[in-house]
């Protein structure tokens, strides 16, 4: 028996299939869009002096196979741009900011790894988009607070004078 045999003794219905493909193909873009919304969302809370990449180049994980090289360079830099921000402002309680999660996501998110690991990768990314999230919070608690101080000694440097 050779191979189309079989096939066509398998009786798949290649319309269901093909759809179903499609389907599974068009979720995960959207799934993809969405985790490249909110990263360029808390990527974009941040002054750009402590980014350390041009966010819109987050949208370039959308390319397939390049994306998910591009993975180590956007999530690790994500949290190093917020580590560089909490640096200046003297705000060392923040840990890595995520680089370990982002780092682990990437390995994960790699052919073959993702297919035994699936799971994992989809809870570590929304993991990490969460830890973002807190970040992009207690970033922007940091810069008002500094920009109240600064507001504040302008003002009495003001009535000194």
């Amino acid at each position: 028996m050779e191979l189309h045999d079989v096939l066509r003794d398998l009786d798949l219905d290649w319309e269901v299939l093909i759809l179903n493909m499609m389907v599974a193909v068009v979720i995960g873009l959207a799934v993809q869009v969405v985790i490249c919304f909110f990263a360029r969302k808390y990527m974009d809370a941040i002054p750009q002096t402590f980014h350390a990449f041009p966010s819109w180049q987050i949208w370039l994980l959308l390319i397939p196979v390049f994306g998910i090289i591009w993975n180590y360079f956007v999530f690790p830099r994500i949290a190093r741009s917020y580590q560089a921000l909490f640096e200046y402002y003297g705000v060392h309680d923040t840990g890595d900011s995520g680089r370990g999660l982002a780092m682990a996501y990437c390995v994960l998110a790699t052919p073959p790894i993702s297919c035994c690991a699936s799971m994992i990768t989809w809870v570590l990314i929304i993991i990490y988009l969460v830890k973002t999230a807190d970040l992009c919070k207690q970033a922007q608690w940091v810069v008002h607070q500094a920009w109240e101080a600064h507001q504040r000694s302008e003002g009495l440097q003001s009535e000194s004078e």
